[in-house]
């Protein structure tokens, strides 16, 4: 994928058409960027965007960003506004592209791992799967023989398959439970107590595995409350590169997510709005290694 993305990134500049002049004198194509309300509802999304500005500043692109577009919405304003770009990017919700029919070049990041079908030229997916199982196989390296999985979200179904990605990775002989600890107000307060309950109840659980970073403070706080000496191994799917403290980060990279997306976006353009290899094409995002 990084190879991809790089090759991408060398050629795409070159085949795309000239639509706009900016303030330096420099040609520069007009695209838009669209995220759903609810496509931030796995994991953070700035890094995605983050992502996606870099590739279109190194692209040359005049790209416009819209976050928090109501999926009810999506077929009126990308209707509206599509004469007025030579492309679209697209981070849709749960809801997909529900009546969603666009003549312009379309790129999207399917950010749930949806598996649909998407009428577009390029998709970017991630692997929830492939996350969970790098976490998995981080903590049976260590030993890991009874492990909680936390999954502090639920309408999506993207941290049910990290944890059993986990679940795949694990020595023979070895279980992985999927823990529950939902809040729908998003107010993650409780989870400590939750957590803390169940690695009291059950002393055999020898391991954790946060499906998603944005709880790991609330963990670290149960760990913390249980028996001198008794140490569980950690691991975390997150989006940060960097380590987190006490536990392993899988990092998604997202920012990888994001080049790809608007690199995507850029060789569909000059392609004529069809796949740039003439066919719809899909490309898988994966997860770096553990960082301990």
């Amino acid at each position: 994928m990084v190879a991809a993305a790089v090759a991408w990134l060398a050629i795409a500049p070159a085949l795309l058409p000239a639509a706009s002049v900016d303030a330096a004198g420099e040609e520069r194509v007009a695209v838009l960027l669209v995220a759903a309300v609810d496509a931030a509802a796995v994991d953070d999304l700035d890094p995605v965007l983050a992502g996606a500005r870099d590739a279109a500043e190194a692209l040359g692109l005049d790209m416009e960003v819209r976050t928090g577009v109501a999926a009810g919405s999506l077929p009126e304003v990308l209707a509206a506004d599509e004469e007025r770009y030579a492309g679209i990017a697209l981070i849709p919700g749960v809801a997909g592209l529900e009546g969603v029919d666009l003549d312009a070049p379309l790129a999207v990041l399917d950010r749930f791992d949806t598996g649909a079908a998407f009428p577009a030229g390029v998709v970017i997916r991630s692997d929830p799967a492939a996350a969970g199982a790098a976490a998995g196989g981080w903590l049976a390296a260590r030993g890991a023989r009874r492990v909680l999985c936390l999954v502090d979200e639920s309408a999506t179904g993207v941290l049910e398959r990290r944890c059993d990605g986990a679940r795949q990775a694990l020595a023979p002989g070895s279980t992985l439970d999927t823990f529950y600890a939902l809040d729908p107000a998003g107010d993650p307060s409780g989870i400590t107590a939750a957590v803390a309950g169940r690695l009291a109840g059950e002393p055999a659980f020898d391991s954790v595995l946060v499906a998603r970073e944005f709880v790991l403070p609330e963990v670290q706080a149960a760990l913390r409350t249980l028996p001198a000496g008794r140490d569980l191994a950690v691991a975390v799917v997150g989006d940060r590169g960097t380590p987190a403290e006490g536990a392993a980060v899988v990092d998604l990279r997202p920012e990888a997510q994001g080049a790809a997306l608007i690199t995507a976006l850029a060789l569909t353009i000059a392609a004529g709005g069809g796949s740039p290899g003439g066919s719809p094409s899909e490309l898988v995002v994966t997860p770096d290694d553990p960082i301990p």
